[in-house]
């Protein structure tokens, strides 16, 4: 049988239609199922996914919400961390006063480095450090390379100081030649000293022994006291018997014996002027007027008793002298040189009186045997004998007689008593 066509037309748009709403439907069916299902959980009366997948899908904005918190406040505090650390970890590397800023992991710098610094070490200082991903350092500066030192000054060197002396100068006259010796600064100072002296004794009679040194003065006021020496020369003419002038550094001494009062008057009148500027100091003696001497009156003629009464008194008076100084060392007959002195005296006496004799008395101590004694005494009454006549006594005047340890004037026993009795005494007598 045959086979029929199928038919085109309206038919065939009726089944395409047909067939798309049929698929629609279908479609459209199977969502409003799979909806249902999944709002209402059913399938075949039962819930595919229950209040756990429900609950979940419920709590997924919370979730996000509290993330979104937690990052929110995370954040900046590890950025403040990070950014606490690096400071720190900048100041050990000798990076100070630059500013740090963290965004999140990467760190922005900005300031001036320290001297010395470059954005490498601040670089070197901050990378790697828990989990910094990159430093930018192009907000920094360099500070400015500091000026190198100026060259030390050349050393100074000073000049020595120079050497400085003082005028030491000696000037003697003796009235009609001057002779200045010793040593002066410079030319004009020896200058003034020579034409000084001149003007008292003519330049023919000065001897100029005076050297120059060339010093520096060590003294102010040398030229001043130099003037003042050369007043004193002028004044050391005619006038002057003799004299010294000294000058000596600051000190300036004058010794001078002047022929009157008015040369004296002269000379200390000019010591007086230099006194301000020198240490002056010395003596200017005028000689004595001559005494007038009255000739004694002649002595009234004595009798031989007068005078032997006379001169008795007068050896006498010397006897507290006599028995001081002419003693002996013990077992000594030597007449010492005060002793002869004290015996010019008795010679003196014996002189003005010359008709009496003299008896010599020497006594000892008690020290020793007495014959000793004896001989020692009349060895130190003939020591005293000679020397009176030694001295112009006639020995016809004289007598010596020793008397050893008999008379005693004072204790034996002391030293000072053994020493009084070791004596000479001296007695007047008309004759012997």
């Amino acid at each position: 049988m045959a086979s029929t066509p199928p038919q085109r037309g309206a038919d065939s748009t009726r089944q395409k239609a047909a067939g798309t709403t049929s698929t629609t439907q279908t479609t459209t069916t199977q969502r409003a199922t799979t909806t249902t299902r999944w709002i209402d959980g059913t399938t075949d009366g039962k819930m595919p996914w229950g209040w756990p997948k429900v609950a979940a899908l419920a709590g997924l904005p919370a979730l996000a919400l509290f993330g979104a918190g937690t990052m929110a406040w995370g954040i900046p505090h590890v950025e403040d961390h990070r950014t606490a650390e690096a400071v720190r970890h900048l100041a050990e590397a000798g990076i100070t006063d630059v500013d740090v800023d963290f965004d999140w992991r990467g760190a922005d710098l900005t300031g001036e480095l320290p001297p010395g610094k470059t954005p490498a070490d601040a670089v070197a200082a901050l990378e790697d450090k828990w989990g910094v991903r990159d430093v930018d350092v192009s907000g920094l500066t360099e500070a400015p390379a500091p000026a190198p030192p100026p060259p030390p000054p050349p050393p100074v060197t000073e000049a020595p100081a120079p050497e400085t002396g003082i005028v030491d100068v000696v000037a003697t006259s003796d009235g009609e030649t001057i002779t200045l010796t010793g040593e002066v600064l410079d030319d004009a100072q020896r200058t003034t000293l020579v034409d000084a002296a001149a003007d008292a004794v003519g330049a023919d009679n000065v001897v100029d022994e005076l050297t120059v040194s060339g010093l520096a003065e060590g003294i102010t006021g040398s030229d001043d006291r130099v003037a003042g020496l050369a007043g004193a020369l002028s004044a050391m003419g005619p006038g002057i018997i003799s004299g010294t002038a000294t000058l000596s550094g600051e000190d300036l001494n004058v010794n001078a014996e002047v022929a009157d009062d008015a040369a004296k008057d002269g000379l200390d009148a000019i010591l007086a002027s230099v006194d301000d500027v020198a240490n002056v100091s010395g003596t200017i003696t005028a000689p004595a007027p001559p005494e007038t001497t009255v000739a004694p009156a002649e002595p009234a003629e004595l009798t031989l008793d007068e005078e032997v009464e006379a001169l008795q008194s007068e050896l006498d008076a010397l006897q507290q002298e006599i028995s001081e100084t002419v003693v002996f060392a013990s077992a000594d007959a030597t007449l010492t040189d005060e002793a002869k002195a004290t015996l010019d005296k008795v010679v003196a006496a014996m002189q003005r009186y010359q008709l009496p004799v003299v008896e010599v008395e020497g006594h000892t101590d008690s020290q020793g045997d007495d014959a000793y004694n004896q001989n020692l005494s009349q060895l130190r009454s003939d020591s005293v004998r000679e020397y009176l006549e030694s001295q112009g006594i006639d020995l016809s005047r004289l007598q010596s007689n020793g008397y050893g340890e008999d008379r005693p004037v004072a204790d034996n026993e002391t030293e000072d008593g053994r020493q009084q009795n070791r004596r000479v005494q001296f007695t007047a007598r008309p004759t012997f």
